[in-house]
């Protein structure tokens, strides 16, 4: 199971990459707060543990003729969020924006 875990939460590493393109162009004013956002069901994983209730789309999800995949594992921010945060902070971030769903 760990290895489908860090598969999906980018090999269990928390190194920030370079950014893919160069943003000098970009200007923003300095009280522009760059932050992050989740979304509950598509980061959190751990869809039955801590006596959480399931989601409608935990439920639709586990239907066998939906063939929809489901979010049992996702990338498990429900376990590493602590190391999320900690990228978000490498990264300069300071805001988060997150759901919960349970």
């Amino acid at each position: 199971e760990m290895a489908e875990t860090e598969a999906a939460a980018g090999a269990g590493t928390d190194e920030v990459a370079a950014p893919a393109v160069k943003a000098g162009f970009l200007s923003f004013p300095e009280t522009f707060t760059f932050g992050a956002a989740s979304a509950a069901y598509q980061i959190e994983g751990a869809w039955n543990e801590g006596g959480r209730a399931t989601s409608i789309w935990d439920d639709l999800t586990h239907f066998p003729f939906t063939g929809l995949q489901n979010g049992d594992v996702a990338c498990d921010h429900y376990h590493r969020f602590r190391d999320d945060v900690t990228i978000m902070s490498k990264l300069g971030l300071k805001a988060y924006r997150f759901s919960i769903c349970w």
